[in-house]
């Protein structure tokens, strides 16, 4: 729990030092199924109201076009195009989450697939995100936080890519253990449930601490990396080797 309040109070830091809702850039599609007020161009509140109001079209939509919706033109995520075989994708993600058995099966297809549960239950689940999963590992490695790494979808992040986190914490030495992929979703919205639940984090829905972590990978955390990161060459025979450091 110790570990789990020093994640919330860097968190929360961070939204202080960053303004991140005014730079939480995220517009919603004008395509979108429901009407979304415009708040002045704050984008960051046009996605809360979607989170808070989509529900009912996921609910009241067996031909899955609301998720498909949510999947390819919210989500950007154009390559899951609908077919019989991702219809069958969706319906077994939500059969496995309603019994708490997801599939590993379906752990490549879950920055699609979480989005539907995201909005369906917005209370329990959140958007298993590569920059999600990025900025988490990145905080848990850095201030040596008492909590497994996350697995961590493709990114198709340019800033993600050019710092790639597994080769940094190989060559720091990092052995620190990854939460097995079949249960990374359910352990990734059991964490962030506990970060809002306790009365001393200023959150009260999963999806703003989300939101927050997905904000911050491009910027934040990639600079941290920058600040944190040292690689020195250092005179070695026959040829100069590398030495990476942390500061």
């Amino acid at each position: 729990m110790r570990d789990l309040l020093k994640l919330a109070a860097m968190l929360q830091q961070i939204v202080e030092e960053e303004n991140l809702q005014g730079q939480f850039e995220w517009p919603v599609p004008e395509d979108c199924p429901i009407a979304v007020p415009d708040f002045a161009g704050d984008c960051f509140k046009q996605n809360v109201y979607l989170k808070e109001h989509y529900a009912p079209q996921l609910q009241s939509d067996p031909q899955l076009r609301a998720h498909y919706w949510l999947i390819q033109q919210w989500g950007g995520i154009k390559s899951f195009k609908q077919n019989p075989q991702n219809d069958r994708k969706i319906l077994q993600f939500l059969e496995a989450l309603a019994a708490a058995e997801p599939s590993s099966k379906l752990y490549d297809t879950l920055p699609s697939l979480s989005k539907v549960s995201s909005f369906l239950m917005p209370d329990d689940y959140v958007i298993y995100d590569a920059r999600v999963a990025y900025s988490l590992n990145w905080l848990i490695f850095a201030h040596d936080l008492d909590l497994e790494f996350f697995p961590q979808p493709v990114s198709r992040n340019a800033q993600l890519q050019k710092f790639e986190q597994q080769t940094i914490f190989n060559l720091m030495g990092c052995t620190r253990a990854y939460v097995p992929k079949p249960q990374a979703y359910l352990a990734l919205c059991s964490l962030i449930k506990a970060l809002v639940s306790h009365p001393d984090t200023p959150w009260q829905k999963p999806y703003e601490v989300e939101m927050i972590l997905f904000s911050i990978a491009p910027g934040y955390i990639v600079q941290d990396i920058q600040k944190r990161i040292q690689i020195r060459k250092t005179a070695a025979a026959p040829a100069a080797a590398a030495r990476t450091e942390m500061a």
